[in-house]
């Protein structure tokens, strides 16, 4: 029953996902607001520009336009567009091949580390991957970053290698792995704390340091420090421009934003951005405190080991929490959900809520599966209606359900613990 739903989401927008996923890898819209800032500074001028000039140039280079939308010529951060600077001499569309490469290499780490949670044998895992490495490569969020020549898939695969490396004993570079994600684009930052409980918090909190430290100072070389001025200062008209966007389909401020401020791509209910704020503080702070005590008590059961539990809790809050989460940032639950599935039969036999878990689960990527072209036609024309835009939620929803089966566990043996006190 859950393959045939997980089927069905998967197909709910016919071949329109792939068909897109092909045509926009050779011109991806995301890329070039990147390549042109670090072509600009390539040729020594300043990095940052506005909408016109930077449409200008990217129009000679061959590379789609920019949408204004209110927000500023620029999104992701000095050490993300540093990356793409060694590609500018490529021209944009060698830069975007280049791109959906290192992007398809990313989908096969992640594939791997993922078949690995449930065949750790090398030689046995070899022949398994592919059927996985395929399906991940056809999965619609994964084909939305490579239509958009997007960060998500990239940085999956960094927070993957970090859970490898902290399983590995090495803390101090699952830090640095981590903090590596947090720089190209913030919020994957917060999958630290899933840390920061343990015995080597401090090892955890060094390599972070040392990781986040040495990419801030080389995108001020590479990109120069006024880069981080501009980004820094256009951080919050960039959330307000692209806060109501449909595909905005992960973020809890994306559907408060489209329910009570409204803007460009949706209609308010009730226009006030006060409750707005308020109540995405009280939301995020009972997410955060629950994820941070199942943290701390998985941390009590298991010392020095680090837990599955907290690793989805605290990536699931990664995409939940950031004020601008695509479609694609999805992929971030990749390994998380893979973990949680492999904890899940293995207790099966105990049958501890366990097929209420799983199904749960399921029903959660389900939800993530569902193509964000299907989301936009059951949302209706834009701006879309507060009542209809609620369908561009359903990727949140179905991030909080993993959230919710990372920490139920953990919550339902505290609250047994205090029963018996």
């Amino acid at each position: 029953m859950a393959a045939i739903a997980i089927g069905a989401a998967w197909l709910s927008a016919g071949r329109a996902p792939f068909a897109d996923a092909v045509s926009g890898a050779l011109a991806p819209s995301d890329l070039p607001t990147d390549f042109v800032i670090a072509a600009r500074r390539a040729r020594g001028e300043r990095a940052g520009t506005d909408i016109v000039t930077g449409n200008d140039e990217a129009r000679a280079a061959g590379a789609p336009a920019f949408v204004p939308v209110g927000a500023p010529y620029r999104a992701h951060p000095p050490p993300a567009v540093m990356m793409v600077r060694p590609l500018v001499g490529l021209g944009f569309r060698g830069a975007a091949m280049v791109w959906l490469a290192l992007s398809v290499l990313a989908v096969a780490v992640l594939a791997w580390i993922v078949t690995g949670v449930f065949v750790p044998e090398t030689d046995r895992r070899f022949a398994r991957v592919w059927p996985v490495f395929a399906a991940l490569l056809l999965w619609p969020p994964v084909l939305h970053n490579f239509e958009k020549g997007q960060w998500s898939v990239p940085i999956a695969a960094l927070l993957a290698l970090s859970w490898v490396a902290s399983g590995r004993g090495g803390t101090g570079r699952a830090g640095a792995l981590i903090a590596a994600a947090g720089c190209f684009k913030i919020t994957p930052g917060v999958v630290l704390a899933g840390l920061l409980a343990g015995p080597r918090r401090v090892r955890a909190l060094a390599g972070a340091m040392a990781g986040a430290t040495v990419l801030a100072l080389a995108s001020a070389l590479v990109m120069g420090p006024d880069y981080w001025v501009d980004f820094l200062g256009a951080s919050g008209m960039n959330t307000a421009g692209w806060q109501t966007a449909p595909a905005n389909t992960m973020s809890l401020w994306g559907v408060l934003s489209r329910l009570l401020i409204g803007g460009t791509f949706a209609n308010a209910a009730v226009v006030s951005p006060l409750a707005a704020r308020l109540l995405w503080i009280i939301l995020a702070l009972a997410l955060i405190g629950t994820a941070s005590a199942v943290t701390w008590r998985e941390a009590r059961s298991a010392p020095g080991d680090p837990s599955a539990r907290a690793f989805a809790a605290w990536s699931a809050l990664a995409a939940i929490l950031g004020p601008l989460a695509w479609t694609h940032t999805a992929t971030w639950l990749i390994l998380p959900g893979a973990l949680l599935l492999r904890e899940s039969l293995d207790a099966s036999p105990q049958g501890d809520h366990v097929p209420g878990r799983l199904g749960v689960l399921l029903a959660a990527f389900a939800l993530l599966t569902i193509p964000r072209l299907r989301l936009f036609a059951m949302a209706g024309a834009l701006p879309v209606a507060p009542l209809r835009g609620l369908a561009l939620g359903l990727h949140l929803l179905g991030a909080l359900l993993v959230f919710a089966v990372a920490c139920a566990p953990a919550m339902r043996s505290g609250v047994r613990r205090g029963s018996a006190r």
